[in-house]
């Protein structure tokens, strides 16, 4: 199997990027969105591209409600409500806890992506291909745009992909949501390389493919090889063209020889019928040569018949031969523009490699300038440590400090109060001294 044109997984503003790269090279006359949701994310930026015709699918015609207004300025956009799939008949629909993921796998079997999904629901519904909804009257119009993009934003894309044989034939570009590696609990669902391999005869190859929120899941970008496509069938036309021309030659020296024959036959008529003329008093032998000549009339009446069929069928082949070669003209016209826009495709392409490079140096400079950046910061982040711890041990001794003045100033409150009372006393005592004093001046015996 073919690989993809690109290996490694995208950012979603190089997604954008493409898909503008693809608008320019084969702008859409038609898009088919199915699954198209509430009209968010980036798959509907084709909204903004004033795409001709539209065809919005969704199983849940309450999820569509959002599209009204859409409608009303683009008449030729319609919206379908109904359940996909390979075959027209019934299945079982699963209603989804995250309504994103309704539709006809059940959630327990999508745990290995989402462990928390789980299933609401269970309803009975009628499901159909693709080709046999295509194939009513109010889409004649969509089919016979140009250029048609086709989005599938499902997880049973191939099975919608089995019920679109004839779709695909007119399909230009290709998004599908795909499971990007094979999950041993998600056997029963398709991988992008099951999906490639089913593409490839069509002639469609994966040039794009961007991961998801879920890195099991991406968005997977496919463009059809026209030119690819329509080489073997203009071989085919060729071959068929030759192969009438020779039976058309044969079929005009049929004729001429018929011609000839009866030519002939004309002129022995001619000669029997001078011949019966100098016979005419002999009508026995008159009677004969006018039975001869009758049958020779008749004769002659049914190679005429012959010629002119031969004829008619001369000019149908021709016909044929000339809406073959115009065909065959209007085919090599298109190879060559298709080559001419795969062209202008791989030059873009090229273009967005060398972009795609110089992201990632620069994200890589910028993965530098972070890493420098926490550095930094740790060493910021120590030296408030080794702060805080300095400041907890100054509010300690500041604290040690304030209960040893409140200790110092009750220890003060206390010797203030026995000053005062010693004082109070030594003046009790200065006046008992005084009194005495006095008492010995007079009474000096004493």
């Amino acid at each position: 199997m073919k690989a993809s044109l690109l290996t490694e997984h995208t950012k979603k503003t190089t997604m954008q990027n493409q898909w503008e790269f693809l608008r320019l090279i084969a702008p859409p006359q038609a898009v088919i969105h199915i699954g198209a949701g509430n009209g968010k994310g980036e798959l509907h930026q084709w909204r903004q591209w004033q795409v001709p015709y539209a065809l919005l699918i969704e199983a849940d015609e309450a999820k569509l409600d959002w599209a009204n207004s859409s409608l009303a300025e683009n008449p030729h956009w319609q919206t379908a409500t109904v359940v996909l799939s390979n075959e027209n008949a019934e299945a079982d629909f699963f209603i989804a806890s995250n309504p994103a993921e309704d539709g006809l796998i059940a959630a327990e079997h999508l745990r290995a992506l989402w462990p928390n999904l789980t299933t609401q629901a269970q309803q009975k519904r009628k499901v159909q291909t693709l080709d046999s909804l295509l194939q009513t009257e109010a889409y004649q119009d969509l089919l016979q745009a140009g250029t048609v993009w086709t989005i599938i934003d499902c997880l049973n894309s191939l099975a919608i992909l089995k019920g679109a044989v004839k779709a695909l034939e007119n399909w230009s570009v290709l998004s599908l949501r795909v499971l990007l590696q094979p999950l041993a609990e998600l056997s029963n669902i398709p991988t992008l390389q099951d999906i490639e391999a089913y593409l490839l005869p069509y002639g469609y190859h994966c040039i794009q493919l961007t991961e998801s929120n879920n890195p099991s899941i991406g968005e997977a970008l496919f463009v059809r090889d026209w030119q690819a496509v329509l080489l073997p069938k203009n071989q085919q036309l060729s071959l068929d063209n030759l192969q009438l021309v020779s039976e058309t030659s044969l079929l005009q020296q049929q004729c001429e020889q018929q011609t000839q024959e009866a030519q002939v036959r004309q002129t022995h008529i001619y000669a029997l019928i001078h011949e019966n003329d100098h016979l005419g008093q002999q009508a026995t032998e008159q009677t004969a040569l006018i039975e001869q000549r009758n049958a020779l009339s008749n004769e002659v009446a049914a190679l005429s018949e012959a010629r002119d069929q031969q004829t008619q069928i001369v000019n149908e082949r021709l016909a044929h031969i000339e809406t073959l070669t115009q065909e065959r003209d209007q085919l090599s016209q298109q190879a060559i523009d298709r080559q001419t826009q795969l062209e202008a495709l791989t030059q873009a392409y090229e273009a967005s490699d060398k972009e795609k490079t110089a992201l990632i140096e620069q994200r890589d400079s910028l993965s530098n300038e972070r890493d420098q950046a926490v550095h930094q910061s740790h060493e910021q982040q120590a030296r408030i440590n080794v702060l805080i711890e300095e400041r907890d041990q100054l509010n300690a001794q500041l604290q040690q400090q304030e209960d040893l003045m409140a200790n110092l100033k009750s220890q003060y409150s206390e010797s203030d109060v026995r000053q005062r009372l010693l004082n109070d006393e030594m003046i009790k005592a200065e006046s008992q001294i005084e009194l005495i004093k006095d008492l010995l001046l007079r009474e000096p015996g004493l």
